[in-house]
């Protein structure tokens, strides 16, 4: 065995005095042992709990007197005195509120009572040790007590939401001293903390208990959130929600407002909440999330403060301001930024409550498109420039098409993403490869489809095949085309159609049809499987500038010149409504490039327009207006 390294240390030392100094004797030094270090010793005595459990939770809060601001003790009953003359003035419901089980602030205190039972469950099992990954095997009656709890926080917030509101006058919105200040939401908070300031107005000494747990609950921070929610909100109308979300019937919602024509928008496919907009001279993103989530209930008094303020302030974001509560997801709207719930903070936010994420330096942009399903977007311009960027990102990802050439007419992504197509003033359409590593790529496709214009065109299936409209010498407007054929034979088949030139095209995957509209204010509906023409309408007395197809193609939307839009039904082509003058130019010249710019649909039956008066609009089409795909969507 080996020695060890005492040994060797010794040996060592010996060797090297030997060697040093010869003949002199050599001491060995003896290394004394350690000493063993004692160890405590520890003794386990039990010590029993001083409260069971169902005694700690059941226990009445203590509140120190400094904290309560009342000297009022349930244990202590006072003998009553005589009724107050204020209750001379106050209406039976404030009167009988302690007394009525089934009022509003019983109810809202059992909802909040069992919101605090089930944050200190909660709070009391990391305590003992366990994990609540493991709860179900290690305590499955403590699991069943969390899930039973939380089934009656359910129960009572489906009740507690048949309520339209509090009462009327249920307490004061403002504290008793305003001379600290504050915004909407730290004076609401103030006035909530009061001791005298509860929904208790009865000066009977039965009212005292519950005053007394109602001023301990509001202090309690984890239940703030749903205590404002319900003392200071109630639910809007039907019709003052529909006339906010742009229902038919009422004015659409402006998202965004500009001194000149918004000509093109595009919605970050990734994130609906994003838009990139482009007007004449600059590009913005904007983050419209606090305007998209058209809540279904207002601040109380909020109206009157609305009607206090003059008819031409363009200030609306604290009009129907989003109440942040995580307990309650219909409520409040998932991934909510904090301007959303505070407007009153302000931060980068434009009139009309967007909140600007960047803006980018370029002229003239007239059509946008968002890849289906990356954060990037193109951008065509009138000097025949194509960029694409990335959200966020200030710097450019691809220049695919250099300023100089022909002015772009349209623009799309295929529904993979690994294809984009450019439409110029020319009648070409040229192709690219997304993904590419060159700083100034060039097009590994592009043919002349129209001889005038190519105004729109449309990926057809594997997006080997697309549809084109635009002007031709010869009348042939709406084309075919297989790029995988050779350009002389490319041309599949060609529609003589919409004397002077087809502006807009759309195409329904579902049902195989075309659908474009041309310069005279006509629709013409195309079956691509028997390549002939199936109906032509006129829809507008003036040029078509915009179409737009529900994802659902149950209808499509037309834009004209005039600033009118209209929906119809693709089966029957029927009207189903018509908003006029919706980017009417409001001018005493007729602007013949004015009118609807651009139409975009989007899941929830949403529909956001842009156009010549300068405004990005939303409006929301009822569900009547969806016609049922198949039996299964009506069961």
């Amino acid at each position: 065995p080996p020695a060890p390294a005492e040994e060797m240390d010794k040996h060592r030392r010996r060797f090297n005095m030997r060697m040093l100094v010869p003949g002199r004797p050599v001491k060995e030094t003896v290394t004394p042992p350690p000493v063993p270090v004692e160890r405590p010793t520890y003794k386990e005595k039990f010590i029993p709990p001083e409260l069971s459990m169902w005694d700690y939770f059941v226990a009445k809060p203590f509140l120190p007197l400094s904290d309560s601001g009342a000297l009022y003790d349930s244990d202590e009953s006072i003998p009553s005195d005589d009724e107050d003359d204020d209750e001379a003035f106050l209406s039976n419901t404030q009167i009988t509120e302690h007394s009525d089980p089934n009022s509003y602030s019983w109810t809202l205190i059992r909802v909040v009572m069992v919101k605090l039972a089930l944050h200190n469950v909660k709070n009391f099992f990391p305590v003992t040790g366990i994990e609540f990954s493991d709860l179900p095997v290690t305590s499955p009656l403590g699991n069943a007590v969390i899930k039973t709890l939380e089934n009656w926080e359910q129960i009572l917030l489906e009740r507690m939401n048949k309520f339209e509101g509090p009462p009327p006058n249920y307490i004061n919105t403002y504290p008793s001293d305003i001379s600290a200040g504050g915004g909407p939401a730290i004076l609401r908070h103030k006035a909530m903390l009061e001791p005298e300031n509860t929904p208790f107005k009865a000066k009977h000494h039965l009212a005292f208990p519950v005053k007394r747990l109602w001023h301990f609950l509001v202090k309690q921070e984890v239940l703030q959130d749903t205590l404002i929610r319900y003392i200071f909100t109630k639910k809007r109308k039907q019709s003052e929600v529909e006339a906010d979300l742009g229902y038919p019937g009422g004015k659409a919602k402006v998202i965004h407002k500009e001194s000149d024509i918004i000509m093109a928008f595009a919605i970050n496919k990734a994130n609906n909440n994003e838009i990139v907009l482009a007007s004449t001279h600059d590009v913005q993103e904007v983050d419209v999330s606090a305007l998209l989530a058209a809540q279904p209930y207002t601040w109380i008094g909020e109206e009157y403060d609305r009607e206090s303020r003059s008819s031409d302030d363009l200030d609306h974001r604290s009009s129907h301001t989003n109440i942040a509560q995580a307990s309650a997801p219909p409520f409040a709207p998932p991934q909510m930024p904090a301007s959303a719930s505070m407007p009153w903070l302000g931060s980068g936010q434009t009139s009309t409550g967007a909140n600007v994420i960047m803006k980018r330096n370029l002229n003239n942009v007239k059509r946008m498109t968002s890849h289906p399903v990356y954060q990037y977007y193109l951008t065509g311009a009138q000097d025949g420039s194509v960029r694409m960027f990335e959200w966020s990102r200030p710097q450019q990802l691809i220049c695919f098409r250099q300023a100089g050439n022909a002015r772009v007419t349209r623009l799309y992504f295929n529904s993979q993403g690994n294809k984009c197509g450019v439409a110029d003033g020319e009648g070409f359409l040229s192709l690219w490869q997304v993904n590419q590593s060159a700083s100034n790529p060039k097009p590994y496709l592009s043919w002349q489809c129209h001889t005038k214009a190519t105004g729109d065109f449309a990926f057809i299936t594997s997006s080997s095949l697309i549809a084109t409209a635009g002007q031709s010498n010869d009348n042939r407007n709406v084309c075919l085309w297989d790029t995988l054929i050779s350009s002389n034979n490319s041309l599949v088949h060609a529609f003589p159609c919409h004397d002077n030139g087809a502006t807009v095209l759309q195409y329904a995957p579902k049902q195989q049809l075309i659908i474009s509209g041309g310069r005279k204010g006509f629709i013409c509906i195309f079956d691509i499987r028997q390549r002939q023409l199936l109906h032509t309408f006129q829809a507008h007395d003036s040029a078509i500038k915009a179409l737009a197809m529900d994802s659902t193609e149950d209808f499509f939307i037309t834009g004209s010149a005039e600033g009118n839009m209209k929906v119809w039904k693709l089966t029957g082509h029927g009207l189903i409504h018509s908003f006029t003058t919706e980017h009417a130019k409001q001018s005493i010249f007729r602007n013949i490039g004015a009118g609807v710019m651009q139409i975009e649909t989007c899941p929830g039956n949403r529909i956001f327009t842009c156009g010549a008066d300068g405004t990005l609009k939303m409006r929301v089409l009822p569900d009547r207006y969806n016609i049922p795909a198949s039996i299964f969507d009506i069961l």
